[in-house]
């Protein structure tokens, strides 16, 4: 008997699914990129920049994997935590150069590292980035079953050019919002709590009509990348805010001067149907669902009111969603919550 196996950790298992993890690699960055994996380091080059300035961000999916889990769907869970990690950097004008991951779970099974590694070469790809390494540990007694959990960090290069310009902000400039795709990556361990999910996963199955699909297609919509929305306004931004953790209230004043007050307008956008449901069946208040949920915008562009038709212009499904006022003893004013 192997010792090492029957403690739970199968080297079989974990050798197959680096030969995936490269083969999905090859598939879609090419065999250049597929040779560094395995190796105890990656590399990256970056002598084509001047005075490089590297910024880094590092996130993870958190409980929406339980949710891939009871679907066994994972051909979007890459997408999230890609998107997720790109984003914070686009934040502050960066250009993601490269990614990688850490997998941690139960039990390796090939099949499914190799899914999740699709996905997230598929979306380095989108991201003009590059997938250049990353861990898979098997780990039983951490966790157990179908659980996993899915890590990613990024590293990008500023453009001098670009950075935010966070302290030009004043009074009268204005808040434009560019849509979600839904929960995008956070709040999942509530929304499990009050769709019952991990008593009840069927329920992601049931069709819920004001959703116009199943509870689970509408949940597992992967994080959305705002990097080709950002290229294209780049220059005519003042500061970016992603939505993430904490919603608008605990986001935003994380790029706002503690002078001013970002007051926004609800009625400006349609909140998404899932967020009306989650709150309707979990009984839930208006200012937790703030303070939890990005409410259908995942990013937010602070401008100058000359730029605003510009950027509604170059960006579609972009609206206006609220203005910089002084400061109201409050960093974040929402119309008719607080």
């Amino acid at each position: 008997m192997n010792t090492y196996e029957s403690s739970g950790v199968n080297r079989n298992s974990a050798n197959e699914a680096k030969e995936l993890i490269a083969k999905a690699v090859s598939e879609i960055h090419g065999n250049s990129a597929a040779s560094l994996i395995g190796k105890f380091g990656a590399s990256f080059d970056i002598s084509k920049y001047t005075s490089p300035i590297l910024i880094s961000s590092t996130d993870g999916v958190g409980t929406k994997t339980k949710l891939t889990s009871m679907t066994n769907y994972y051909d979007n869970i890459g997408f999230d935590i890609v998107n997720a990690c790109v984003n914070d950097i686009l934040v502050n004008r960066g250009k993601p150069l490269f990614f990688l991951d850490y997998i941690g779970t139960s039990e390796i099974i090939p099949d499914t590292i190799g899914k999740i590694a699709k996905s997230i070469a598929s979306a380095c790809l989108e991201n003009e980035c590059q997938l250049i390494g990353g861990e898979t540990a098997e780990m039983p007694g951490i966790y157990t079953g179908k659980d996993f959990d899915l890590v990613g960090f990024v590293v990008g290069v500023l453009d001098n050019s670009l950075i935010c310009r966070d302290e030009e902000i004043q009074e009268g400039d204005l808040l434009i919002g560019v849509p979600s795709n839904g929960i995008h990556t956070n709040g999942f361990s509530l929304i499990r709590k009050v769709f019952d999910l991990d008593t009840n996963p069927s329920r992601l199955s049931k069709f819920e009509p004001s959703l116009n699909s199943t509870l689970g297609e509408e949940l597992l919509k992967p994080h959305i990348s705002y990097l080709k929305e950002t290229k294209k306004s780049a220059q005519q931004i003042k500061a970016m805010c992603h939505i993430t953790g904490g919603g608008f209230y605990e986001n935003l004043p994380r790029v706002i001067p503690s002078n001013f007050t970002a007051k926004l307008y609800p009625e400006s956008w349609e909140i998404p149907n899932i967020f009306k449901l989650t709150q309707n069946e979990g009984n839930i208040e208006n200012k937790e669902m703030w303070h939890v949920f990005n409410m259908g915008i995942g990013m937010v562009f602070i401008v100058s009111p000359k730029n605003l038709k510009s950027i509604l212009d170059n960006i579609p499904k972009s609206t206006k969603i609220g203005e910089i006022t002084a400061n109201k003893n409050h960093p974040v004013i929402i119309d008719g919550i607080e």
